[in-house]
């Protein structure tokens, strides 16, 4: 029969170890945040028209699929809503 060694979790670093890196990680992301190319304000205004005008047509979608198969299912059904 073989041998089992017990199993062993990994430790990870220490409470100071992980608080002596927050001011480096928050460097590390303020560089990276500079580095992202943010969109202007028309490009964030057009996109956000586009999403609204997106979302009206697919709730209209919806609604007209809701309405079918409701007056579907009364007459099949005889059910009144």
């Amino acid at each position: 029969m073989a041998k089992t060694t017990p199993a062993t979790t990994p430790k990870g670093p220490s409470l100071g170890e992980k608080l002596g890196s927050l001011p480096k990680f928050m460097r590390d992301v303020r560089a990276e945040v500079n580095r992202v190319t943010w969109p202007s304000f028309a490009d964030t205004r057009r996109m956000s028209i586009m999403v609204f005008i997106l979302v009206t047509i697919v709730a209209l979608f919806l609604l007209v699929v809701d309405l079918t198969i409701g007056a579907g299912l009364s007459a099949i059904f005889g059910l009144t809503f």
